[in-house]
């Protein structure tokens, strides 16, 4: 795992200079412009926090952004074409949110002035299908279907589709903070004053790049511009658009395959509208300043937290009833109301088995088929994911208020996605047993 996250890291790497380069293409004259845009990528704390995962999303960057670069550099010979059908395929077999580059492919592939046209817009297209081709055709013999959301969405257990305006307008603005400040959202210290910042940013930034496409001196490569546009759109619409396939916020990081042509266009618009070189570095440098200092406070090791939850009981009753799967054992000893009206359980939970056997680290209230509360992680006893062969660990789980979860009708406890025996064994546990 750790070798995969040091060659993701050292992929991540390669983001900052691309975007220089992606600047240099767009702004031929502006040199510290394409510095820029290399300082605000490598400052980025998604860069950091999500890039150098164990995550297909870093090599779909890279070659998002290889390919934009190769796409608007020089005319479209046949080898240039080969190399933008290799890197799309490529990129699409890593992830399908490359999808979000190819309006602006197809716009580059057809300037006259570079040698473009439909054949070879259709030569890049018949090279990417080429390369997706044996992964469809495995997809089709395997599950049925050429890709395979129905049972990404099954396995995922993701909330019913919506169409609520409400819920697009926020997943839009989690989208925007965490392509900004990293996911999860506000995970990183001092978040919230660094999407402030990147929203004047992106507001200035905005205004320069109207003003260069409608200004004829401007200096920038018109044709080069307009590219970048399409392909940052179709970044931040394959973002926010996520939630179509399931209602989850959206993650900006599914943004980042046009990572680099984004930050070529903000460092362009802010290098338009703010003429004093100190305001230009002095508005970079706060973003770059804040962004690494946040990322060095997250590095700190966080203060253990405590082993046991802090609470005082006003009353309690015995219960007794347990459930097996896979070889651990979860008893339910008894359920007690603290002195703020939380209702607790106090659970022991015994892997007889020779492996570990891991859970979701919750457990679920349910009545009459429906959901009706769960266990809060940080308020209870902090059991591990794995529970050790042959271990056994007891604690207690805060439900929250009782009088939300008094008089249910056939109450019982339910662990979902119960992994056993080396994860053969894939299940539930459900204890019927009343509450307080």
């Amino acid at each position: 795992v750790y070798a995969v996250r040091v060659f993701d890291a050292l992929l991540a790497a390669l983001l900052a200079p691309l975007s220089m380069l992606i600047a240099i293409r767009l702004w031929p004259i502006k040199g510290r412009a394409a510095w820029a845009a290399a300082l605000l990528t490598a400052a980025l704390p998604g860069v950091a926090l999500n890039l150098t995962a164990v995550t297909n999303d870093v090599l779909v960057s890279v070659l998002g952004a290889v390919c934009i670069l190769v796409a608007i550099s020089g005319a479209w010979t046949p080898k240039r074409v080969v190399v933008v059908g290799v890197l799309l395929g490529a990129a699409l077999l890593t992830k399908t949110t490359a999808v979000a580059i190819v309006p602006a492919l197809a716009l580059a592939l057809l300037q006259r002035q570079r040698g473009g046209g439909w054949k070879p817009l259709a030569g890049v297209g018949a090279i990417g299908a080429i390369c997706l081709a044996p992964w469809l055709a495995s997809n089709l013999a395997i599950y049925g279907e050429v890709l395979t959301t129905r049972e990404q969405l099954a396995m995922a257990a993701f909330p019913p589709r919506t169409a609520d305006p409400g819920f697009w307008s926020v997943s839009t603005l989690h989208s925007f903070v965490t392509f900004w400040t990293g996911d999860p959202f506000l995970s990183l210290p001092a978040a919230v004053p660094l999407a402030f910042l990147a929203t004047f940013i992106t507001a200035l930034a905005l205004v320069g790049l109207v003003r260069a496409l409608r200004s004829r001196d401007s200096g920038m490569e018109r044709s080069v511009l307009v590219v970048l546009a399409v392909a940052g759109a179709g970044a931040a619409l394959v973002s926010v658009m996520s939630p179509v396939l399931a209602a989850f916020d959206a993650p900006g990081r599914l943004a980042y395959v046009g990572l680099s042509a984004i930050m070529a266009l903000v460092s362009a618009g802010l290098w338009l509208e703010l003429r004093s070189p100190r305001l230009r570095w002095g508005t970079i440098g706060t973003f770059a300043g804040l962004s690494l200092g946040a990322e060095a406070l997250l590095a700190l090791p966080a203060p253990p937290p405590p082993t046991e939850p802090q609470m005082v009981i006003a009353s309690q009753i015995a219960l007794g009833a347990s459930a097996s799967f896979g070889g651990l054992t979860a008893q339910v000893l008894s359920c007690a109301i603290d002195t703020s009206g939380n209702m607790w359980l106090d659970v022991l939970l015994d892997n007889q088995s020779t492996v570990p056997i891991e859970w979701s680290q919750r457990v679920e209230v349910h009545s009459r088929g429906e959901t009706r509360g769960a266990s809060d992680f940080l308020r209870s006893t902090q059991f591990p994911m794995a529970f050790a062969a042959r271990s056994t660990y007891t604690g207690w789980l805060w439900l929250g208020p009782a009088t939300r979860l008094r008089g249910l009708a056939d109450p019982s406890l339910y662990m979902r996605d119960v992994a056993a025996a080396g994860y053969t064994q894939i299940g539930a546990l459900e204890i019927r047993t009343p509450l307080c």
